[in-house]
């Protein structure tokens, strides 16, 4: 089999983007569609366009993952005339070569169909397709070919025939020829035939969301019957005026007026020039769109940003060009097009959503005033929770709930991290550890936080994983929350990842397929375990950073008394418990305000727990030793009372080199040193000694 990675390699290295297209298969396409009309033409990445690359660690992973994947070519800086043996092109071709002189092949590349690539520079060339039957002219960012070795759903595979190509020659030194001049006059005064479209049935009322498409269709539609620009402006307004709700502003009419007066009257058909800006232009006029750090396009609906502007276009696009008879302008590439035009102005979300307002379902709830505003798009967040504002709301079902699993004394802690997490504050450096075994309302507590704030906010990640895997922390970007329930007790081999989410810093993310970028995250964690996990990292900073919350009590399942899992969450999360809950985060909001959670006398205790069980030594150390400038210790007589205990309680004895790292680890000013003890050089520690001399296996320990 040719080798798709070592050639799509040889590319990037010549500068060339490449991009991993799906593959034909014994059953059709890769992609799994059983009606794939491209076979081993289409992209495997979103976002194509702005994600191919020439960067050769971009590239290696993309085909690490898709070994079999064919190699697509974008065309920026570089034009490509397409022959179509299935449509006549090389006959098309033929007539034109007749009449004009032969095309300068000299740089040719076979397709696996048995039609050809003659690439060309891209000076003075615009797209054309079907500018002659079976013949396209393509260039731009916006496009791509197929390109040797990958295999085309014939069994052919595609070749380059006659040099220069980019496969040998690198980007900024490749000499092609020019387009002729007959050439590009073939193809910028084609005249494909009218297209049909669909009869346009105008709608009783037009709802906000579908103002701008239905106005198009209504405009497009006059434009075919030869009605001026001044005459469809007018019939836009007065459709705005009568059946839009609520109506667009003037402006915003005249633009689509303007879209589609471009077009000849009477006529549905144009070349491709100008169709991007003038697209995306219509586009913008009812959408309102916004990017987040690592450039994805967001689109605002439903009064918050979401990250689905590249679909949202494709959609827009293909209706677009359905309205205005354009039918044959559609396909992938226009849309991508249009995206990258529309993303270049696009404003950046907020790095970080302001704390005094929160988006909810009906508006946006100032958190001090209590005042509820409409949604706005100036408004650059992502984040929406779910929950509708009635400051008459209450939560019974959600209180008797608290009441019956949470510590007595700590039961305000689940309306305060309810409260810490709804905003994106991040002043309280901790992450929330709640913690018991069995069946006692950890899970189920962890689901009413997921309703409450929303799927969307909310990513569910180990503690594991944040700290081993490199594209876990893209998926952070713009979560209110991470839950990960179920820790296991396997120890966290590092703590870096987790301290920097936990201490607000800068992290570096990277999506699969595309650059690495910066960005601060307002995540908080939170975590549920049966019993604490263990950890290499045994600091101080680790410990003061986690609240734990022990969960004791346990239900009996099959008491008929108990409320079955299912019932439980779908009773806690209804509308108006949601609604109440968020009355009583507004009511502990200002605990949080003052960076901290009212700790209690249970969570003391289950914290010194969790500590015991993660840090043996740093518990030891605490209540048999003392640090003191005149201190000195034996070192095999610290190691041998400390391994006597571990021995005691089952826990593997440290050796000298791991006992000695970790004691520098907990106790800095603590030094190795050697003295004279009983006549004799002897290895010891200094800056510290036991409490007592009972503590000292056979002898004194403490000088």
């Amino acid at each position: 089999m040719a080798n798709l990675q070592e050639s799509a390699l040889t590319y990037a290295r010549n500068g060339w983007r490449v991009l991993p297209l799906h593959s034909p298969t014994a059953a059709g396409c890769s992609c799994g569609k059983g009606d794939c009309s491209k076979v081993g033409k289409h992209p495997r990445i979103s976002g194509w366009a702005r994600s191919a690359s020439n960067d050769p660690d971009t590239v290696a992973a993309w085909f690490d993952t898709w070994p079999d994947a064919n190699i697509g070519l974008c065309l920026d800086g570089l034009a490509v005339l397409d022959v179509d043996p299935r449509h006549g092109g090389f006959e098309s071709l033929a007539a034109l070569e007749a009449k004009h002189g032969a095309l300068d092949k000299r740089s040719t590349q076979r397709s696996g169909s048995g039609g050809a690539h003659y690439l060309l520079d891209a000076d003075g060339v615009t797209i054309a397709r079907g500018f002659r039957p079976g013949l396209d002219l393509l260039t731009g960012t916006g496009c791509y070919i197929v390109v040797t070795p990958s295999l085309h759903e014939s069994g052919g595979r595609y070749e380059w025939t006659d040099e220069p190509y980019p496969l040998s020659v690198p980007r900024d030194s490749i000499e092609l020829p020019r387009a002729p001049q007959w050439l590009l006059g073939a193809a910028s005064s084609s005249a494909p035939k009218r297209e049909r479209t669909k009869r346009f049935q105008m709608p009783d009322i037009i709802p906000d969301g579908e103002r701008n498409s239905t106005l198009t269709k209504l405009g497009g539609t006059m434009r075919r019957a030869g009605m001026s620009q001044d005459a469809i402006t007018a019939a836009l307004k007065q459709t705005n005026r009568e059946k839009c709700n609520p109506p667009m502003s003037d402006a915003d009419v005249e633009v689509i007026a303007r879209s589609v007066a471009r077009y000849a009257a009477g006529s549905a058909s144009s070349t491709d020039a100008g169709l991007t800006p003038e697209l995306a232009k219509v586009i913008k006029t009812d959408a309102h769109f916004a990017r987040d750090a690592g450039a994805l396009l967001y689109h605002f609906e439903g009064g918050v940003y979401k990250p689905t502007g590249a679909r949202f276009i494709e959609r827009r696009t293909k209706e677009l060009c359905e309205s205005l008879g354009k039918t044959k302008s559609w396909n992938p590439e226009l849309a991508a097009r249009i995206e990258a035009w529309i993303a270049v102005d696009a404003p950046e979300l907020w790095e970080r959503p302001p704390l005094d307002t929160i988006n909810v379902l009906n508006g946006l709830l100032n958190v001090t005033t209590r005042e509820l505003g409409a949604h706005d798009p100036c408004h650059l967040s992502p984040v929406q929770i779910p929950v509708t504002f009635d400051p008459a709301a209450t939560c019974p079902s959600i209180a008797q709930f608290v009441a019956d699993t949470f510590p007595h004394d700590s039961q305000h802690l689940a309306f305060e991290l309810a409260a810490w997490l709804m905003t994106p504050d991040t002043s309280i450096q901790k992450a929330g550890l709640l913690i018991g075994e069995g069946a006692n309302g950890k899970s189920v507590f962890l689901s009413l936080l997921l309703a409450f704030l929303g799927r969307d906010n909310v990513s569910a990640l180990s503690l594991h994983r944040i700290e081993a895997d490199k594209f876990c922390a893209a998926r952070l970007v713009g979560k209110l929350c991470n839950i990960g329930s179920d820790l296991p007790t396997a120890a966290l081999t590092g703590t870096s990842v987790f301290k920097g989410i936990v201490g607000g810093d800068m992290l570096t993310a990277e999506r699969k397929f595309a650059m690495s970028f910066e960005f601060l995250p307002f995540v908080r964690l939170l975590f549920s375990a049966n019993s604490p996990p263990r950890s290499e990292d045994s600091s101080a900073g680790f410990f003061r950073r986690w609240l734990v919350i022990p969960f004791s009590r346990l239900f009996d399942e099959s008491d008929p008394k108990t409320v079955p899992r299912a019932e439980l969450d779908a009773l806690l999360s209804q509308a108006d418990e949601l609604s109440g809950l968020l009355n009583k985060a507004l009511d502990a909001l200002p605990v949080i305000r003052a960076g901290r959670f009212n700790e209690t006398a249970s969570t003391r205790d289950a914290l010194a727990e969790f500590r015991a069980t993660t840090d043996p030594l740093g518990i030891w150390l605490d209540q048999n030793t003392v640090e003191r400038a005149d201190g000195m210790v034996v070192k095999d007589q610290l190691r041998s009372a400390y391994s006597k205990v571990c021995q005691d309680n089952g826990r593997p004895i440290l050796g000298d080199v791991q006992f000695t790292a970790a004691l520098k680890r907990l106790r800095p000013r603590v030094q190795a040193a050697q003295r004279r003890v009983d006549g004799r050089n002897t290895r010891v520690f200094t800056g510290i000694g036991f409490v007592t001399n009972d503590q000292v296996p056979g002898g004194e320990g403490l000088f």
